[in-house]
């Protein structure tokens, strides 16, 4: 996949490429730019500039950490830069156990990044990696209005533990009781703030539908019923399939483990495709930051295992963006139309063509 990104930030311009998507498909018209926003697109036309390309509006990556376990790899402005490489303009930070989310907030003025600061997790339960342990509620909600003076966006919630790889079918325990994350949630929302749940396995993640949560990441081993659920209280899903799926290439882990991960992802991906049938508000996220899930490039893949999931292209690319943005509360990215940044990513093959 050839990629090259387009920013006419200031710009005023008449811009003719190969095509143009939106509203699903590929269209033939000429962009007009003023001051690098769009202000029109016409059918026809004469154009300053030729582009070689099939332009998409930028994408969003609605699940990443910039520095889990505090062992980033690489730099901020290495991150920022392969973030843009690939198209991406916006990301969500969702949890990071150090103080290094302020320094990256002052520093993504370009990349549009909304941040939850610390995760919170109970006590002796899962969470250590990208967030700060809780004893009970009442210090629960103390740390959510910590964050709130903090500039933090959202507030990120690990609900259960991971997906077990040695034994199929079972998850990390639970964590937060129905009471107590329902507490979480609506001091969150009395404050603004939208309540990312990590949560895998039945049990975890009815609990957090029921406790009123904005956001589901991950999923795994979720049912129709839950997807229904999720549906009707318009929660979002953001599946990470990828983080998953990549399991399977880990030499480090025995072949039952990897066997277990592939177990997983083939379900994560069907569950992807009927929470799509179902009408549930899907996001596209990564989960990048770990050594298996290179910044950027995965969201790629990412998007493309929601094609193989049956999701047409169109509604992929939508996802990524419109629906991305639209969660992460950023506007003006909300695709190829008048009033929006002329920022876009430039294909030589139109999406899903080439897989």
């Amino acid at each position: 996949m050839y990629l090259k990104v387009f920013d006419f930030s200031g710009k005023k311009l008449k811009v003719l490429p190969w095509g143009y998507f939106a509203d699903g498909q590929i269209k033939q018209g000429v962009i007009t730019v003023n001051n690098g926003i769009i202000s029109s697109i016409e059918k026809t036309g004469e154009a300053d500039l030729k582009v070689p390309y099939y332009l998409y509006p930028v994408l969003a990556d609605a699940h990443l950490h910039l520095n889990l376990m505090d062992n980033s790899e690489l730099t901020l402005p290495e991150i920022m830069a392969k973030l843009t490489g690939h198209g991406i303009m916006g990301f969500r930070e969702c949890g990071d156990r150090s103080e290094f989310w302020k320094t990256a907030r002052e520093h993504c003025s370009y990349v549009k990044g909304v941040f939850c600061g610390n995760g919170l997790y109970k006590e002796g339960y899962y969470g250590r990696i990208a967030g700060i342990a809780v004893k009970d509620t009442r210090e629960a909600l103390y740390e959510i209005s910590r964050l709130y003076e903090e500039g933090a966006k959202f507030v990120k919630v690990f609900v259960t533990g991971l997906v077990s790889l040695k034994e199929k079918g079972k998850v990390g325990a639970t964590g937060f009781s129905l009471e107590e994350l329902k507490k979480i949630v609506d001091t969150a929302h009395k404050l603004g703030l939208m309540v990312a749940a990590h949560a895998n396995g039945p049990e975890g993640i009815e609990i957090s539908i029921e406790a009123g949560v904005d956001t589901l990441e991950h999923g795994y081993y979720i049912t129709d019923e839950l997807l229904l659920k999720m549906r009707d209280a318009g929660t979002w899903w953001v599946p990470t399939v990828a983080a998953i799926r990549n399991q399977m290439y880990r030499e480090e882990l025995s072949p039952a483990e990897r066997e277990n991960a592939y177990y997983v992802y083939k379900e994560q991906l069907f569950k992807v495709k009927r929470a799509f049938e179902l009408g549930v508000k899907l996001g596209l996220g990564t989960d990048s930051g770990t050594s298996f899930l290179a910044f950027g490039e995965a969201l790629w893949e990412e998007m493309e295992l929601y094609l193989k999931a049956g999701i047409p292209p169109g509604e992929v690319i939508k996802i990524a963006v419109e629906n991305n943005f639209q969660m992460m509360g950023i506007s003006g990215f909300s695709g190829i139309r008048p009033g929006n940044f002329a920022k876009f990513l430039g294909l030589k093959i139109p999406f899903g063509d080439e897989v």
